[in-house]
């Protein structure tokens, strides 16, 4: 028991660090359309991705609940959903990329909105497919970072679980920009879980948005 703490413990003290200095080094740069900018950011998923979800997949992607929880005056952008295995391109080695013990592989779901009165959200959701073991997450954590050409927003997250399949968080960043205005969201965290390998592993993404003409 003593062993199996020290390596949740040790796990999450090098998933903060390896989150910090992700977050860091994207927030210190304003958002660049360069190819160099996209191979800086550990897990950016572009417009070509077969992960990458229009605005019209987010959709057909939500179920009526959740497409409800949507203001009527907020926009979807667009998003991700993948799994996380896929994030990781040499960021960080593979026992820190969150892995079910039993069977399957977490993936993560984010997306962004945008309202003109109270700017962009984003949302961020870990689960596994129907059919693969259940994670039982206890925790989600983590930072969300939106940056356009001018403007920048870093906003940290923290939800608990008992033992659910399924985890979520919808932060208000509160940036607003101009119509038009590209960018990208990015966001880096740590899930804890009960039937999680070693009780606790990273995840990160990095997509693009454009400020809607509402």
């Amino acid at each position: 028991m003593k062993n199996k703490s020290g390596k949740i413990i040790s796990a999450l003290v090098l998933c903060v660090a390896l989150a910090a200095s992700t977050v860091t080094a994207y927030a210190a740069t304003p958002y660049d359309t360069s190819e160099e900018k996209s191979d800086a950011v550990g897990a950016f998923i572009d417009e070509d991705s077969e992960y990458y979800l229009t605005a019209d997949g987010v959709v057909d992607m939500l179920s009526e609940e959740e497409l409800e929880t949507i203001g009527d005056d907020e926009v979807i952008l667009g998003g991700v959903n993948l799994p996380i295995f896929k994030m990781n391109n040499g960021a960080s080695s593979d026992s820190e990329v969150i892995t079910v013990s039993a069977v399957g592989q977490i993936w993560c779901q984010s997306y962004a909105t945008y309202s003109s009165s109270d700017g962009l959200s984003v949302y961020v959701k870990l689960y596994v497919p129907l059919g693969y073991a259940n994670p039982k997450f206890t925790s989600m954590s983590g930072t969300v970072t939106v940056a356009t050409y001018s403007k920048s927003k870093i906003k940290s997250f923290s939800v608990t679980a008992n033992s659910t399949s399924t985890i979520d968080a919808t932060i208000d960043t509160g940036l607003v920009d101009s119509a038009g205005a590209k960018g990208n969201v990015s966001v880096t965290g740590i899930a804890t879980g009960n039937n999680i390998q070693d009780g606790a592993g990273a995840f990160e993404t990095s997509y693009s948005i454009t400020i809607p003409d509402e």
